[in-house]
């Protein structure tokens, strides 16, 4: 998610948004991203349902094609699925089958007449009032936002008491976290020349050089919460990579 992306980004979200789903059932990073943090997601609500508040209200911010607010969907007597990408948004609709097998596969249940897309970028979270979200879930979208601690801010005051937050964000000490950067060019160059998708889709999707790492460790607490855990999510990749590319998962109470 971008604040304001460019008409060439729109059309490369387009053509990928179709297909992105598909790397959680096919490309083994993404497989156990999701089982990683869906874990955590049915952990919470299952060991936690007594001291929600009713209605219970989920928040999946940057959603792509809806995954981890689909797992929430079971818990949730409302799921709010928030992107920037009307195409994304669109592939969610074209894919609840494909969603539904997919919480299923990981022992989830999808409960599709729960769910709410909202066409938005970042500064809608203004728009909900505080206290609002029993769970929200920001997976692979914090390093794409123009102001991410103004965005965290505000995700915190929408956050219930006992509420969760589960926020993904790359490992700044990751050797290709240093490459990446120089490594896209190449990469979204080569994708170009031969039509190859994978690699066009790192225009949008790779790490930017720009992309500036806040201190969660004191950020957080100046914004009256706590850091719970923060764990690598697993790559399930083998080789060296597994150990220079892990991103890393917070869970803020």
């Amino acid at each position: 998610m971008t604040s304001n992306p460019s008409v060439n980004s729109n059309s490369l979200i387009t053509d990928i948004s179709v297909g992105w789903l598909n790397k959680y059932t096919t490309r083994q990073s993404s497989i156990a991203r999701l089982n990683y943090v869906g874990n955590e997601i049915r952990l919470f609500f299952l060991e936690n349902k007594s001291q929600f508040r009713k209605p219970v209200r989920v928040l999946d911010f940057g959603c792509g094609p809806g995954i981890f607010g689909a797992i929430a969907t079971e818990f949730a007597d409302e799921v709010i699925l928030m992107d920037q990408s009307e195409a994304m948004l669109k592939s969610f609709k074209h894919n609840e089958r494909l969603l539904a097998d997919i919480v299923a596969n990981i022992g989830g249940c999808y409960v599709a007449n729960t769910v709410t897309t909202v066409n938005a970028n970042e500064h809608k979270l203004k728009e909900f009032s505080d206290k609002n979200f029993t769970l929200i879930t920001a997976i692979g979208v914090f390093e794409y936002l123009p102001s991410p601690l103004n965005s965290l801010s505000e995700m915190l005051r929408c956050l219930d008491e006992n509420g969760l937050l589960l926020l993904s964000i790359p490992n700044e000490k990751s050797l290709f976290r240093k490459i990446e950067p120089a490594l896209n060019i190449t990469l979204v160059s080569i994708g170009k020349l031969f039509n190859i998708n994978r690699l066009k889709q790192r225009e949008y999707t790779g790490f930017k050089k720009s992309y500036s790492f806040p201190d969660l460790t004191k950020e957080v607490p100046n914004l009256n919460r706590k850091i719970l855990k923060v764990n690598n999510i697993p790559l399930a990749t083998k080789g060296i990579r597994k150990y220079i590319y892990p991103n890393q998962l917070y869970i803020i109470g």
